[in-house]
């Protein structure tokens, strides 16, 4: 297991040597950090199987919707691409607060990817996963 933090200029991981021990943390993307106007108060940020390849992708709600970053397998992630323009903060990305409405990643169609569920202003959203972008109806 590796640890996977979102620090100020971006995502910062900190690779597990197999021995209970971690490499020394490194930046690994310029993305999903304060830098970037990622908040905390704003943005909800996850690891999740988005591919269904086994290893955990980067998914966060920011301010125009759903941004993944998929996971190479090598302690680093590509680019952040936009992958729904649902669930975010910004009022044309649906007006989502992190204090009001839940927003979760779970497989709900058994495929092995994780889906987008949310519950928002009237009701229980869902965004279904199709590989590579995010289908919402």
């Amino acid at each position: 297991m590796d640890i996977v933090g979102f620090g100020p200029q971006g995502v910062v991981v900190a690779r597990g040597r197999g021995d209970g021990t971690f490499e020394p943390s490194k930046l690994v993307l310029n993305d999903f950090g304060l830098a970037q106007g990622w908040t905390s108060d704003k943005h909800l940020r996850f690891l999740a199987d988005v591919t269904g390849d086994g290893d955990p992708d980067i998914v966060g709600f920011g301010d125009e919707g759903v941004w993944v970053a998929h996971n190479r397998g090598d302690g680093r992630f590509e680019q952040a691409q936009l992958v729904c323009r649902g669930f975010g903060y910004d009022e044309d990305a649906g007006a989502w607060r992190v204090d009001q409405h839940p927003r979760f990643l779970a497989d709900i169609t058994g495929d092995g990817r994780v889906d987008i569920v949310g519950f928002g202003g009237p009701g229980v959203y869902v965004a279904r996963n199709l590989f590579r972008r995010f289908r919402t109806r």
